[in-house]
């Protein structure tokens, strides 16, 4: 049986920010940076599917493309102290992401992304079966 990989887009976007207070809705050029994670995602056509996951109402319900799929996470995944990877298997039994599935991780307050940096690290996972590539870039 032939399997065809499954590329999911994943935007965390925790609402209990300690440090900046709704940093996740902060504006730049009058749009929030969760809606600028999630029109960013939804710019690329290879994303089986886009998932805005949050703990907060407001925060989800800033995102108004029909096209995103906004996960409600619980509480005990959105804490001060839990991790993205606790998200990331939360989603992954909730959606049922196979072993060879690939996510792209689209953290709102990283918002100084490069379309030609998605597509690279795209091909490098497909040309060479690569289980994950990172990006960097000098502050």
């Amino acid at each position: 049986m032939i399997y065809k990989r499954n590329y999911y887009a994943i935007i965390p976007a925790r609402g209990g920010s300690t440090g900046i207070k709704n940093k996740n809705l902060l504006k730049i050029s009058k749009k929030t940076l969760v809606a600028i994670a999630s029109n960013f995602a939804l710019s690329f056509k290879f994303f089986n599917k886009v998932i805005l996951t949050s703990d907060s109402k407001k925060i989800l319900n800033n995102v108004k493309n029909k096209s995103i799929f906004k996960d409600k996470r619980p509480k005990k995944y959105s804490g001060k102290f839990s991790s993205t990877l606790e998200t990331i298997h939360y989603l992954s039994k909730k959606f049922n992401f196979r072993k060879d599935d690939i996510i792209f991780l689209f953290e709102p307050t990283s918002p100084l992304r490069n379309k030609s940096d998605v597509f690279k690290a795209k091909k490098i996972i497909d040309q060479n079966h690569q289980i994950s590539v990172c990006t960097f870039s000098e502050c």
